[in-house]
């Protein structure tokens, strides 16, 4: 999800390559991010970075992350819709519309919004890709608003793009940067959604890392090849 996200609202309630040997605390270098980013805050090893959008009000965000894991890991719990009110905030559920091939789906997310807000949904497209080279592996999403009929009891989100991007270090630490752009759709002011959407990424990504100690995704295999150094 992935992306969008009435997480923006929550606002409202609270108004690379990277070095061989990184641990979890450790953020790589950010030499290589564009100056267009700006760090917004850092937490729990966490790096939120925002960008300006010249056509837009709203802002794109950005995460990063270091974590002790596996690729396959990793894959598996973004790709687990079963999960994702486990560790994509305020995602109530998930469901998988069409699988296009084993690489591609369309999905149906729900969020829930605080207040007297009436809750988003979203559908996306996703595609995941692997640099047969590098082993990085890519999972971009895409809004689609009229794949489905909108729903009455949600409001859908009518833009959402990002991306997953999977940078194995080495054998045992991954970098995971997270891109996403949205607009919530409804009476949402700009402020109030860049202020949720920040929060949305740095409380995702927390999870995450929290949910990759279960033995379910320590022990997940199978999905994408994993770098294997040469001794």
């Amino acid at each position: 999800m992935y992306a969008l996200r009435p997480f923006l609202l929550i606002s409202l309630l609270m108004i690379i390559p990277s070095i061989l040997y990184a641990t979890e605390k450790e953020i790589p270098s950010i030499s290589h991010i564009s100056n267009r980013w700006e760090l917004e805050e850092e937490s729990n090893g966490i790096k939120i970075f925002s960008q300006s959008n010249s056509e837009s009000e709203y802002k794109s965000y950005m995460g990063i992350m270091v974590v002790k894991t596996s690729l396959n890991s990793l894959v598996n719990l973004i790709e687990d819709s079963d999960a994702c009110s486990e560790w994509n905030y305020r995602c109530i559920k998930e469901e998988v519309l069409k699988i296009v091939s084993p690489t591609e789906r369309y999905k149906r997310i729900e969020f829930s919004t605080p207040l007297i807000f009436p809750n988003r949904d979203s559908i996306i497209y996703t595609v995941r890709t692997q640099d047969p080279v590098t082993k990085t592996v890519t999972i971009t999403f895409t809004g689609k608003p009229d794949f489905l009929p909108k729903q009455p009891s949600f409001v859908r989100i009518p833009k959402v793009s990002g991306s997953w991007i999977l940078r194995p270090l080495n054998e045992d630490y991954v970098e995971l940067i997270y891109q996403t752009y949205s607009e919530p759709g409804g009476m949402v002011a700009p402020i109030f959604a860049n202020q949720g959407n920040q929060n949305w990424v740095l409380q995702t990504l927390t999870n995450m890392k929290d949910m990759l100690n279960r033995k379910k995704y320590k022990n997940a295999d199978g999905l994408v090849e994993e770098l294997i150094l040469k001794k």
